[in-house]
């Protein structure tokens, strides 16, 4: 005689974010746009005071290498992350850049 175990109820395996395809966060976790979303934190690093100065433009040179390389991809993702990274990477850029020349400029008038 041979027993027979009990059927389990089996649970569904749950899936992670990269493989559900009903997730609003599938987006972030692609790979193609790595450089898009470090891109992105950076220049959101450099809203800090005194960050910027470096942060700024090292995320506006990510975020036009990125489009660079994605300009020829047929199906580019990450347009919204380099786009913002563009706005706030040249945004901090100007800001803090100008800020310290008028710094400077303050301090050494007599």
């Amino acid at each position: 005689m041979a027993t027979e175990e009990p059927e389990r109820a089996r649970r569904p395996r749950r899936r992670g974010l990269a493989q559900a395809s009903n997730t609003p966060f599938v987006a972030l976790n692609d790979s193609r746009q790595a450089l898009a979303q470090r891109a992105y934190l950076t220049s959101l690093w450099g809203l800090i005071p005194g960050a910027g100065l470096l942060l700024g433009p090292l995320a506006l040179g990510m975020a036009l290498w990125y489009r660079y390389r994605e300009r020829h991809n047929p199906n580019p993702s990450g347009r919204n992350l380099t786009n913002g990274a563009i706005f706030l990477g040249s945004l901090l850029l100007v800001t803090n850049w100008l800020g310290l020349a008028l710094i400077l400029v303050g301090l050494l008038q007599p």
